[in-house]
């Protein structure tokens, strides 16, 4: 029963230590993606307001970026809120909401492996808390 214990307790912990790991390595790629984004905008002549649905998308992943860093300390309120942010973005992507064509249900939409990748410390986050309560 103890080893078992331990076990549980191990594996809490590497879902905790992965899901901290992509959450700062995803936080770090949407900041520097930001970054340039505003830069590369700003270097243009003819640079155009966002789009309504453009801003909201936007808004959304700062919500997501957000909670991965509120995670740090606060670990269920902070996957809660990237899990809400991510959801409704690819709620948006899944009805083509976004200017330029892509979405859908296909893998130009919410099955692109990559898009898919941004839920993995979520899930991480999940499967600890999971743990964590079989444990008790």
């Amino acid at each position: 029963m103890e080893n078992q214990l331990a076990e549980t307790n191990r594996r809490i912990a590497t879902f905790r230590k992965a899901a901290r790991i992509l959450g700062a390595i995803i936080t770090v790629f949407l900041l520097v993606f930001g970054i340039g984004e505003m830069l590369e905008a700003r270097g243009r002549a003819s640079s155009q307001p966002l789009e309504l649905i453009s801003a909201i998308g936007l808004g959304l992943l700062v919500l997501y970026g957000a909670g991965l860093v509120a995670a740090f300390k606060w670990e269920r309120l902070g996957a809660l809120l990237a899990a809400a942010g991510l959801g409704a973005t690819f709620v948006m992507l899944g009805f083509r909401m976004f200017p330029g064509g892509g979405g859908g249900f296909g893998l130009m939409g919410v099955l692109n492996p990559f898009l898919l990748f941004f839920w993995v410390p979520v899930i991480l986050y999940v499967l600890s808390w999971r743990l964590e309560s079989r444990r008790s």
